[in-house]
Parts: structure tokens; C-alpha cells; sequence
């Protein structure tokens, strides 16, 4: 086999380990899965998984990392806008990203054993030199840092979306989203 089919095998088979652990995640929970469940779901062997992942909280990780790496890249039209356009379009990004993401994948997310949400991520940092930028040009609050903003700022916005992740995704994320963190951030306008 050559190079280029074992790399496409290879993506297949890591892909296929991913999709398996969300499914069986979503239908025992995080603690109730085990490497072993998600091998057999996936039709491979232990070793294989060990390939990929270190355990199974690296498959979570991994899907943190394909977002936080979305999130960097910002439309370069959008750089001389005014914060809130760009702030706006963060939040687009985000629920998209939350919609592509997938609902059952998502619910494995929003659990209490998951602390990818504690930390201080690229999309966090990101966010927050955003503020910065608004709060140095007067625009925004200092009595809170850019920092403080851009916690709050993702407490409410993971807030909408357990929200939409516990109604099924009955209602439009972005939408949602959209209408609620502006009127959040306004409060905070200088």
C-alpha cells in the first residue's frame, strides 16, 4: 500500500474511533464508556485506538482542536470593522461551529466531567485581544478586563447552547445567539 492510501486509511480509521466514542458517549455518558466499547463499536482493535489516541478524553480534545483552530482564522475583511461586526461574527463562527459539531457530539461535550471548558483556549484568547482592542479604543468598559469580559462572555454563550443541546437543537442556534450576546455585550459599552 502506498503512502497515500495508508494516510487515507489512517484518516478513515481515526474518524471512524471518533464517530464510534461520540455514539457510544451519547448513549451511556462519558464515564459509562470505556476504550474497549468504543474499539468494538468501531471495528478495531485496542491497539489501534492506542494508535490515535492516548485515552479517550484525547478525543474530545481533538475536536476542541479543530475548533479553536477554526476560530483563529478571522475573515480579513472583518479586521477594520468596528469590534462589535467582529464580534458578531465570532459569535456566528461559533454556533456554527457548535451546528457542524453535531448535536449528539455536542451533548458528550456539555458534561460535567469535561473540563475543555475551564481552560483558557485559542478562541478564548483570541476573543478576549478582541475586547482589548474595543476597551483600548474606548468603546467598551474598563471596569471589568478583557479578560473578565471574554469569561463572561463564554459562560453565557455555552449557556445557549446547553440550552439548544437539551431542546434538541429545536430552535436556531445562530439566531439565538445572535440576538442575545450583542444585547450582552452592549451592556458593557463604554
Amino acid at each position: 500500500m502506498d503512502e497515500k492510501n495508508r494516510e487515507k486509511k489512517s484518516d478513515r480509521t481515526r474518524q471512524r474511533l471518533t464517530a464510534a466514542a461520540i455514539a457510544a458517549m451519547t448513549e451511556r455518558g462519558y464515564q459509562g464508556v470505556t476504550i474497549r466499547d468504543i474499539c468494538e463499536r468501531a471495528g478495531v482493535s485496542i491497539g489501534s485506538f492506542y494508535r490515535y489516541f492516548d485515552t479517550k478524553s484525547d478525543v474530545l480534545r481533538e475536536m476542541y482542536e479543530t475548533g479553536d483552530e477554526l476560530m483563529q482564522h478571522e475573515d480579513e475583511a472583518l479586521l477594520s470593522r468596528p469590534w462589535m461586526e467582529r464580534v458578531s461574527a465570532f459569535i456566528d463562527k461559533y454556533a456554527r461551529l457548535n451546528i457542524d459539531t453535531g448535536l449528539d457530539a455536542m451533548r458528550v461535550l456539555y458534561n460535567p466531567e469535561n473540563t475543555w471548558f475551564t481552560r483558557t483556549r485559542p478562541m478564548q484568547q483570541k476573543l478576549e485581544a478582541l475586547l482589548a482592542g474595543a476597551q483600548s479604543a474606548g468603546e467598551l468598559t474598563a471596569e471589568y478586563s478583557a479578560s473578565e469580559l471574554t469569561e463572561l462572555f463564554f459562560v453565557c454563550m455555552r449557556g445557549i447552547c446547553y440550552d439548544w443541546c437539551i431542546s434538541g437543537g429545536s430552535y436556531s442556534l445562530c439566531q439565538s445567539s445572535q440576538s442575545v450576546l450583542p444585547l450582552f455585550l452592549k451592556s458593557f459599552c463604554a
